[in-house]
């Protein structure tokens, strides 16, 4: 008897469940965060066609922000949504409400849980001594980061997570920076061996400042430092090879690895910053915008066929549609720049508008900063003592950019926040 009574009971509990149809249960999201593409791909489950009214994808932008309705689905069987277009090192959260039907009783909305992300946000940050101002970086094969400043003649190493691993002395002398496009101070690379080359000038009371390059292995065994002549050091660069071209200030001279100049081209009368290899294209940031007869009235950085930058390839930035344009894409004082070959992006220091702008196929993709001293902001401008007269070697004190970037082989990105005077790590 008690059998029947528990069966009879259950198949009561089933034909009321039949009649009330499924039950509704919160949907699942999920989302992946793609830097290549500045996007946010969110998916979720799909609900059964009886349930279903709409989806509706909700964001915030900002830790403490409110969520805003983003899209609003009336097709159960879309369960996907793109969100393009994000800022970088900028805190994105999404969720998903679901609207559904409850039979015989008001509608429901069912939230899922929140998920938090975005692109190439801030890992940590690290100091420099004091009045370091770091102005350059790179990174070699084993992830050691060299940085070299403008307020002393050595180099800081660190591990990717920012402990040191101490410094290499240059010279005991003091540094002579000059200010040109941006501040000219000591410039660096590695090759593939591991290799690091510094090239660096020295004051010299009442002559002109004194030229000169180093060269250690990835131990720290200094292999030679050997004078530059009458260059003024600019900017120092490693080409796929193994060529070493250190760009003066109108000439271009090329080395080999032991030290032995075996060419050298003229500069084009053009202010730049900053020397990398795209792939085996000679990369650099120009202003032509500051010749009255130029086509360009702003920055570009330009990828040459050749050191002797007669035939550009690609050109990377601008010009302003209007006076009050300051949309991205758009360069004022970029000092430095990083390559993903990858997939053809480049990460550019400008310090015009204290941020970190990205570009992928010649395209703005997306950028990050603002002037400040909090964790993520910049300093890229200051005041430093630079060369004013270079027969003399009379200095000046003046207001000057300066900043650098470099990237690992995983893709991290390290900022030289030099006014800061230290360094910001970020994801890929």
């Amino acid at each position: 008897m008690r059998y029947l009574l528990l069966c009879l009971v259950l198949c009561a509990c089933a034909a009321a469940g039949g009649r009330n149809g499924p039950v509704a249960q919160a949907p699942v999201l999920q989302v992946e965060f793609d830097s290549a593409t500045a996007s946010a791909h969110l998916r979720w489950n799909q609900v059964s066609d009886q349930l279903f009214v709409a989806y509706e994808v909700q964001r915030a932008v900002g830790a403490d922000q409110e969520f805003v309705s983003m899209v609003r689905s009336e097709s159960a069987a879309e369960t996907t949504a793109v969100d393009s277009g994000l800022s970088a090192n900028t805190p994105y959260r999404y969720r998903l409400l679901l609207h559904c039907n409850r039979p015989g009783r008001p509608p429901r909305v069912l939230p899922s849980s929140e998920v938090q992300g975005g692109i190439h946000r801030l890992v940590n940050t690290w100091h420099l001594p004091a009045d370091f101002l770091p102005t350059r970086l790179a990174v070699d094969g084993q992830g050691v980061v060299y940085v070299v400043g403008a307020g002393a003649a050595r180099v800081e190493r660190f591990d990717r997570a920012g402990h040191t691993l101490g410094s290499w002395g240059l010279d005991n002398g003091q540094l002579a920076c000059l200010e040109g496009a941006s501040l000219e101070t000591p410039a660096l690379a590695v090759d593939r061996f591991n290799n690091l080359y510094i090239t660096y000038n020295l004051l010299v009371k009442g002559k002109a400042p004194r030229s000169q390059w180093t060269k250690f292995d990835g131990r720290g065994r200094r292999i030679w430092t050997q004078p530059l002549g009458g260059i003024f050091a600019r900017n120092i660069a490693v080409d796929p090879e193994g060529q070493i071209f250190i760009e003066g200030l109108n000439r271009l001279y090329r080395f080999s690895p032991d030290g032995e100049q075996t060419a050298r081209y003229p500069l084009p009368v053009l202010p730049s910053s900053s020397l990398h290899f795209w792939r085996d294209r000679f990369a650099v940031l120009v202003y032509p915008h500051l010749f009255t007869d130029s086509e360009w009235q702003a920055p570009r950085l330009v990828a040459y066929a050749g050191p002797e930058r007669e035939a550009a390839v690609m050109v990377v930035g601008r010009d302003p549609v209007s006076p009050e344009d300051k949309g991205g894409g758009l360069l004022q004082r970029p000092v430095d720049f990083a390559v993903d070959e990858s997939i053809s992006r480049v990460f550019v220091v400008d310090a015009g508008y204290s941020c970190v702008a990205v570009f992928r196929h010649n395209r703005f993709l997306t950028s990050w900063g603002k002037a400040g001293h909090e964790d993520g902001d910049f300093r890229f401008s200051g005041t430093v003592e630079v060369v004013e007269d270079l027969l003399t070697g009379a200095t000046v004190q003046r207001q000057v950019v300066a900043g650098g970037i470099a990237r690992d082989q995983e893709g991290y990105l390290y900022v030289a926040d030099t006014f800061n005077n230290r360094i910001q790590k970020f994801r890929p």
